[in-house]
């Protein structure tokens, strides 16, 4: 088992719906594990399956990743489909993380191989670059510490 803190940095826009109010979308500047894990583990989710089942003997775990450099920007998009002939106009706001931004998080391979180097992240699978530096874990023993339970069982019981 190795552990690994990984550094993504968006290679084009970056986005994902983390909330929408009166036509504004906006991104949330953590990025959930579990996103993570499924485009470190390059899971592509089953519809007829839960969350939890599509992650089942997966090699990498991970934790969300916090900001490390990000920069958003805004756009007006028309998200109606020209070729639906619906002749909407339905512009809406949408926040993204510019090209560069970085995230930080940990990762935990259990077959000890590293992650790959690219990942698609979001609906899109929008590829973009991670990092690796592989961290040492150090184990540390604490003296023994004697208790005598029955005392501690007689004052709950």
């Amino acid at each position: 088992m190795k552990l690994y803190k990984a550094t993504l940095t968006a290679n084009s826009y970056f986005y994902f719906y983390s909330t929408e109010f009166l036509k504004t979308t906006t991104v949330n500047n953590v990025l959930h594990n579990w996103a993570l894990m499924f485009a470190l583990n390059e899971i592509k989710s089953d519809p007829e399956k839960k969350h939890l089942e599509n992650l089942q003997n997966i090699n990498y775990y991970c934790t969300p990743a916090i900001p490390k450099e990000i920069n958003k920007q805004s756009f007006i998009h028309n998200p109606v489909p020209e070729d639906t002939g619906a002749g909407k106009l339905g512009l809406m706001r949408i926040e993204k993380f510019a090209p560069g931004s970085k995230f930080q998080f940990l990762v935990l391979s259990k077959n000890d191989k590293i992650p790959p180097k690219f990942i698609g992240y979001g609906k899109k699978k929008t590829p973009h670059s991670v990092n690796y530096e592989e961290l040492s874990i150090i184990p540390e023993y604490k003296e023994k510490i004697s208790i005598k339970t029955n005392n501690m069982l007689r004052n709950i019981l």
